[in-house]
C-alpha cells in the first residue's frame, strides 16, 4: 500500500514542478531588460568603427563662427572608449584655429573641438589617438 501512495505522488509532484517552472519562465518573460551603451571598461578601440563629424561644415571667416567637430572613439562592439586623448590634424596646418573644449573621450567615447578662422578656404581635418590617424576625414569651409 505505501509502494501505491509514492506511485500515485510521483505524478503529482513532477506536474508541480512543471507548473513551478513554467510560471517563473513567464515570470521572467514580462520583466523588461535594457541595455545602455557605456564606455568600455578595456582600453582597446576600433579605429574603423570611429568617426568624426562637423557641424556646421561651413562658416564665416570672420573669427568668430565656430564648426563644432566631434570625434567618437568606439570599440568593436560600439560602445564608446573613455579617456583617451585625441589630437585633430589640419591641411593645410596654417590659418585655422582649434579650440581643444573636451579632447579627452567622455564615457560615450566623444571629444569636442570647435575650430574658427579669420582666413576664407577649406580645410581638411582628421583625427588622431595614441598616435594613429583615424581613417575618416572631414572638410570644412571658411567662407
Amino acid at each position: 500500500m505505501a509502494e501505491e501512495k509514492k506511485r500515485s505522488l510521483a505524478p503529482v509532484l513532477a506536474i508541480a514542478i512543471v507548473l513551478i517552472l513554467v510560471g517563473v519562465a513567464m515570470f521572467l518573460s514580462q520583466q523588461e531588460i535594457i541595455f545602455r551603451g557605456q564606455a568600455s571598461p578595456s582600453a582597446t578601440y576600433s579605429l574603423a568603427n570611429s568617426y568624426l563629424f562637423g557641424s556646421p561644415l561651413s562658416a564665416a571667416a570672420n573669427g568668430q563662427e565656430k564648426i563644432k567637430v566631434s570625434v567618437f572613439l568606439l570599440n568593436q562592439q560600439g560602445l564608446g572608449v573613455e579617456k583617451k586623448q585625441i589630437t585633430l590634424k589640419t591641411q593645410p596646418s596654417e590659418g585655422l584655429n582649434i579650440e581643444a573644449s573636451q579632447p579627452t573621450t567622455d564615457k560615450s567615447g566623444q571629444a569636442i573641438f570647435y575650430l574658427s578662422s579669420s582666413t576664407p578656404g577649406s580645410f581638411e581635418i582628421s583625427a588622431q589617438v595614441e598616435g594613429q590617424e583615424f581613417p575618416q576625414k572631414i572638410s570644412v569651409h571658411f567662407r
